[in-house]
């Protein structure tokens, strides 16, 4: 989603927080668990509580809420990437699931690319 500059509090604030690139089952989830199921909630949260609660990706996910970013804004229409992404219930090292889950992914964004022309 392209976001005007200056307009993305407004904008984000009644977004659920797994609208967040990012932010996938578990960790909405556990957002959820702690009340916090709107962008405008989760961007009044000071980073150092955030950070106590979810370690690193704390001072991210309210970075993200308040519409900062660290990688560099396309102008409207301009893509410069295609992907697709998943988040596991649970932490694995599983080759075989590892493996099958990567091959899946990368099916649906070359499906993407190639829809695209």
């Amino acid at each position: 989603m392209w976001i005007p500059h200056g307009a993305e509090a407004e904008i984000l604030a009644p977004l659920p927080v797994r609208a967040i690139p990012g932010v996938g089952p578990v960790t909405g989830a556990k957002l959820e668990r702690l009340g916090v199921s709107r962008i405008g909630y989760l961007a009044s949260i000071p980073e150092k509580v955030l950070e106590a609660a979810f370690g690193a990706i704390g001072p991210e996910l309210a970075r993200k809420a308040r519409g900062i970013s660290e990688s560099p804004v396309a102008e409207e229409g301009e893509r410069k990437s295609v992907g697709h992404e998943t988040t596991f219930q649970e932490d694995t090292a599983d080759p075989v699931v590892l493996e099958a889950t990567l091959c899946h992914l990368v099916e649906k964004a070359a499906h993407r690319l190639r829809a695209a022309g």
